[in-house]
């Protein structure tokens, strides 16, 4: 930050200051801010005490958080009358105070409330802090984290997510104190994610829980605006999508996709072959395909086999159903295999 005079053809010598954050851009800094606008026309007389300009200028950092900047600067006042009638200028100093907020929910106490079982809400860690005795998120020691509160609704698994367009972590506890707080669960998307960091837990209705969005890595890169997105679904709702194979013919491999919803859903597979669709029910113990082909069909959505020549490509989809959507099971996006020779 540098602070300093401003004055032009139609502006009378004003106290300005201009800065950069730590987290703007390195072009340089922001746009000159008059913060005391001149009140009258400034003459020096060629070096009387009273016309003396500079004298005052200085900043400094703000002793008490580390964090804010002071700047003092000169100004000119409006013009004076001597004793014979005559103006004569004059200037003043003006104190400012240069601060760029932390998050209002930047501390544990300060936790913004969210409610309901299923929305979103926008926020940023620009600037946030890690308080005394706040647990390392997802195993980040360095902490720029923001808080949220929820109360669960009612009984059944719940999906946290958080995304933006930096490296974060999301993490969940119980407790009121920030010191002494229990994980619920925590994670750190990554990069292979897209910096998307998700969690799924059970929640029992009327429990409060705290919810810490966290960034990873240096700063100012560990921070910045991100969505922070729950929902506690009654219809399935998926939480892992199955993903695409290039698997060698004769190998082993396992589809996986996971959903929530209340009561647990099931799921189903369903691949295409010579268009047509054959369905196996997931069940909890090992079966023999018709085929004769080995298939090991689990509960939680996996359906694992054998990859023969004659399934060189094929296109899979999972459907997962409960009680409440019989008639409008969740469906995953289709997910293909291909042979390798």
């Amino acid at each position: 930050m540098v602070g300093f005079n401003v004055f032009s053809t139609n502006i009378y010598a004003s106290a300005a200051y201009s800065f950069r954050a730590f987290n703007d851009t390195c072009e340089g800094s922001r746009a000159p801010y008059i913060y005391q606008p001149g009140l009258d026309v400034f003459k020096s007389d060629g070096g009387a005490p009273n016309v003396r300009w500079g004298d005052y200028s200085a900043s400094a950092v703000d002793p008490l958080n580390d964090a804010d900047f002071w700047t003092i600067q000169e100004y000119a006042l409006t013009n004076r009358l001597d004793d014979i009638g005559d103006p004569y200028s004059v200037w003043g100093t003006r104190w400012a105070q240069v601060r760029v907020d932390v998050p209002v929910n930047d501390n544990f106490s300060a936790a913004y409330s969210i409610s309901g079982a299923q929305s979103s809400t926008n926020g940023n860690n620009i600037r946030a802090t890690k308080e005394a005795g706040e647990p390392n998120h997802a195993g980040i020691v360095d902490s720029v984290s923001v808080w949220y509160r929820w109360t669960a609704p009612t009984n059944g698994n719940v999906l946290l997510s958080v995304s933006s367009d930096f490296d974060n972590a999301l993490a969940v506890y119980t407790g009121t104190n920030v010191a002494s707080l229990t994980l619920v669960a925590s994670n750190h998307g990554g990069f292979n994610t897209g910096f998307k960091s998700q969690v799924v837990f059970n929640a029992l209705a009327g429990t409060v829980y705290q919810i810490a969005v966290d960034g990873f890595g240096q700063s100012p890169n560990n921070q910045g605006s991100f969505t922070l997105q729950w929902a506690q679904p009654m219809v399935p709702l998926f939480t892992v999508q199955p993903r695409n194979w290039d698997i060698y013919m004769g190998s082993n491999i396992t589809f996986s996709a996971q959903a929530i919803g209340s009561p647990d859903p099931s799921f189903q597979w369903a691949v295409q072959r010579n268009e047509h669709i054959r369905r196996r029910r997931v069940q909890l113990h090992q079966e023999q395909c018709p085929d004769q082909r080995h298939r090991r069909l689990h509960a939680g959505g996996y359906e694992h086999f054998r990859f023969s020549h004659e399934r060189s490509f094929r296109t899979w989809r999972c459907t997962a159903r409960n009680g409440r959507s019989s008639r409008n099971p969740a469906t995953a996006p289709p997910t293909t295999t291909r042979a390798l020779s």
